[in-house]
């Protein structure tokens, strides 16, 4: 068996490495971890690259494991489960979290049921002074402090029979939770439903964001930022809500969790990719600006790894701005980065384009011919740039036949959304572009109104340089 397919490994490559790090502190508690050995392997294996993994057979990670010790496979077995057993255990406690608040709330329990009213009121102080001072404020936090305060409630009426003091802030911190799950659904259901041309009922979204606006919630923290970027999805047409959308995520990104910050930063990516993709290339700096901060900061990794969509698009966002030096060292620095299973298909994929971009055709037709893209937007992307060099090498015979059967390619496969539009279009063009006679400007120049006013459209800035 591969190294990469024993268990314990791929959950051991799905860490981030604040994760990483967090598990090796756990290990050294012995109140998680009674045996001194397991620290010992991890620290040897933390040290190691996801590339230097895959060279190891069974008897190097044995060595590298146990050091001096003689090979012993069944050993190697017993040891990697005790170790995905702890990894799992420590994943588990890391997602509870909320430093151990379910525990502290269980505790309010015991301490309420057994008429602990002193117990119960000092550690109901320090729990709430903790939930305080919690920076974060996402729909978890209301959730949250909505437990406490109805505790606190539940606690007054029942030992002295007065009044509950806290209704109306608990009624507030219940409906912020609510309004910012049912927002964060909303963005999901109209993100996924824009890609994939399905409808979706959207239950009493109307209700909640009317009602946000008759009580100004639209202008509450991360409320405000879930409110714009719902917006922003819905009426993409509308800059406003767009550009309040990236504002809110710069300032109020650190009142989310890294999952909800990540989520919200892909967004704003692929609205500004979108708008890319329209011919709006005056977005190109802040794109691959937010490539860059965002591979910096963990946003855009997968654990430890980066998606070869993330890779790619850095890679065409800084090659449509020429910064070519850059973007070679870019491909290579972060191609052991990327999945084992699409990294050599990504990498020349991308290595392709750079060459393509540099003017050096053969090079990049070579690279084409190399491999099969099974992934199907790369697929679609590798045929677009065979469309643009049998254009450009003027082989109109050849780009005729292969036009034919991208059109039937596109045509039959399912899920493309807008992108299928946007395809089929780019071929429309290209087939009357290849029909236009040199010495016919007036049609030149209606082709390329049409291509100015056609969306969507793949390649309208090249195909709008060669109707010149």
């Amino acid at each position: 068996m591969e190294v990469n397919k024993i268990q314990l490994f791929r959950l051991w490559f799905s860490l981030s490495a604040k994760e990483l790090s967090n598990f090796g502190e756990y290990l050294s508690l012995k109140a998680f971890n009674r045996k001194v050995e397991f620290k010992e392997i991890y620290d040897r294996l933390s040290v190691i690259k996801a590339v230097d993994f895959e060279k190891m057979d069974r008897e190097l990670l044995f060595k590298t494991m146990f050091l001096n010790r003689p090979f012993d496979d069944q050993y190697l077995r017993n040891t990697c489960f005790k170790l995905q057993q702890l990894l799992q255990k420590f994943l588990l406690i890391e997602k509870i979290d909320l430093r151990h608040f379910s525990e502290q709330n269980t505790l309010l329990e015991v301490f309420r049921e057994r008429e602990l009213d002193d117990l119960f009121q000092q550690h109901l102080r320090k729990v709430k002074a903790g939930q305080d001072r919690q920076p974060l404020r996402d729909y978890t936090f209301y959730q949250r402090q909505f437990t406490l305060l109805d505790k606190e409630d539940a606690y007054t009426v029942s030992q002295l029979r007065s009044q509950p003091t806290h209704f109306q802030e608990a009624d507030k911190a219940l409906e912020y939770h609510f309004i910012l799950r049912k927002l964060r659904q909303a963005c999901n259901l109209l993100g996924h439903q824009n890609l994939h041309s399905v409808e979706y009922d959207f239950g009493l979204l109307d209700q909640v964001l009317k009602y946000m606006e008759t009580k100004k919630l639209d202008q509450k923290p991360v409320l405000d930022l879930y409110y714009n970027c719902y917006f922003s999805l819905a009426k993409p047409e509308e800059d406003t809500y767009f550009f309040k959308f990236r504002d809110l995520l710069s300032t109020q990104g650190n009142l989310l969790s890294v999952t909800e910050t990540s989520e919200l930063f892909l967004r704003l990516l692929n609205q500004y990719i979108r708008r890319i993709n329209q011919g709006q290339n005056q977005y190109l700096e802040e794109v691959f600006d937010l490539y860059r901060s965002g591979i910096a900061q963990g946003y855009l990794m997968e654990g430890q790894y980066i998606s070869r969509f993330i890779y790619r698009n850095a890679v065409f966002s800084g090659l449509k701005l020429k910064r070519f030096p850059a973007v070679f060292e870019f491909i290579h620095q972060y191609k052991n980065k990327l999945d084992k299973t699409y990294r050599d298909s990504t990498f020349y994929f991308c290595l392709t384009k750079y060459h393509y971009a540099l003017g050096d055709l053969d090079a990049a037709v070579d690279l084409l011919e190399q491999y099969d893209y099974k992934d199907l937007l790369s697929n679609l992307a590798a045929k677009t740039m065979l469309a643009r060099i049998y254009y450009e090498r003027e082989e109109h015979s050849v780009l005729e036949y292969f036009l034919i059967s991208f059109t039937a390619f596109v045509k039959r496969k399912k899920g493309l959304g807008y992108h299928r539009a946007s395809f089929l279009n780019f071929i429309s063009i290209l087939k009357k572009m290849t029909r236009l006679r040199d010495y016919d400007p007036e049609a030149r120049k209606k082709l390329a109104e049409r291509v100015m006013t056609t969306n969507p459209l793949t390649e309208r800035n090249w195909l709008l340089e060669k109707l010149k």
